[in-house]
């Protein structure tokens, strides 16, 4: 037998030993399996196989509630490779062409990865536009303007505003049609009625980058932006805990009036109380309402010793180092640990 197969043969056992474990309850030795089989079909030149191994490793890291660890899985695949195809000639293979299951698996990694470990690694936003190359190659309109959703949040995140802005003005040209696909937003009932919900989600996400890293007139007109997306939707932004938040956190961060109406604001200070929203984001929202130094850094410690969102943590250590100087030491640190810009 070739190396090739027996390599071909050991990692596809290592996957059927690594199925049995899970379906037995035992993570570590679906771990173990999971990276025999990784290893192996490095060695087969089966890019289907390799591509298996290597995301069901990410997944089981990730069940496990692993997060370091979990880039690696993939890294190895992540950048584009080429494979002899039919009469000879080179084919680019991408991280989803031969295991587009993956494509699920991309969110909760990035999100676990980010709240635990920060947003330093440019690996993350390597996963994202390789989801978007893949929809974009197979007109899924959905999924790629989703994606670009959510990687313009890791922009936000670190602090490069202009890639935000750029990627809202290209998601507000969208039309209901740009949504063709076989996939759709959560709160949509199809693929075309998707775009105006991802148009509300980038017009958030912009809208903090504003009120992170932008001045007050660009945070205003970024308010004017998410409350007519939210109009286009028939969404009172007092009933989404996160638009509210976004337009209230802006009104008080730059002072915009209509995002700091008294409606406004007495809305958002009863999230304080909603039982949807985890006990870390309510304790932002009381220091919104009865600002000190105390009450913001209780809430960045509590955002941090849950894994909330580092971004969050910097957010309510901003407040804190605002009212307090002391503060500030912590904040650059705490930016500097996760990769969080401070504009």
């Amino acid at each position: 037998m070739a190396d090739t197969e027996r390599a071909r043969a050991a990692a596809q056992a290592a996957l059927a030993a690594a199925r049995a474990a899970r379906e037995r309850g035992d993570a570590q030795g679906r771990l173990v399996a999971l990276t025999e089989a990784r290893d192996a079909a490095a060695g087969c030149d089966d890019p289907a196989l390799y591509a298996a191994a290597c995301w069901r490793l990410a997944k089981a890291r990730h069940d496990a509630g692993h997060a370091h660890g979990l880039l690696d899985a993939v890294r190895p695949i992540l950048a584009t490779h080429h494979v002899r195809g039919m009469f000879g000639v080179k084919q680019a293979v991408g991280p989803f062409d031969t295991y587009d299951a993956a494509i699920d698996a991309v969110a909760p990694l990035v999100r676990r990865h980010a709240d635990h470990l920060g947003y330093a690694d440019p690996d993350l936003l390597t996963l994202w536009d390789a989801v978007i190359a893949w929809a974009d190659a197979r007109h899924e309109g959905f999924l790629g303007a989703w994606a670009r959703v959510e990687a313009a949040w890791l922009h936000a995140a670190v602090g490069r505003l202009d890639a935000v802005r750029d990627t809202a003005a290209r998601i507000a040209r969208l039309r209901p049609e740009d949504g063709a696909g076989t996939r759709r937003h959560p709160r949509a009932v199809d693929p075309r009625a998707s775009i105006p919900w991802v148009q509300v989600d980038m017009a958030r996400t912009l809208l903090r980058a504003e009120t992170w890293h932008g001045e007050a007139r660009a945070a205003a007109h970024a308010v004017d932006d998410l409350l007519d997306a939210a109009a286009a939707v028939d969404l009172a932004p007092h009933h989404d805990p996160w638009v509210l938040d976004a337009l209230v956190q802006a009104g008080r961060r730059h002072d915009i009036a209509d995002a700091a109406t008294d409606a406004l604001r007495r809305a958002h200070a009863a999230l304080a109380e909603h039982p949807g929203l985890p006990e870390p984001h309510r304790a932002r929202v009381r220091a919104t309402h009865a600002p000190t130094a105390a009450a913001w850094s209780e809430a960045a410690a509590l955002l941090d010793a849950a894994h909330a969102g580092p971004e969050w943590v910097v957010d309510a250590l901003r407040d804190a180092a605002a009212l307090d100087p002391s503060h500030a030491p912590r904040l650059h640190d705490t930016a500097a640990r996760y990769g969080i810009g401070l504009g």
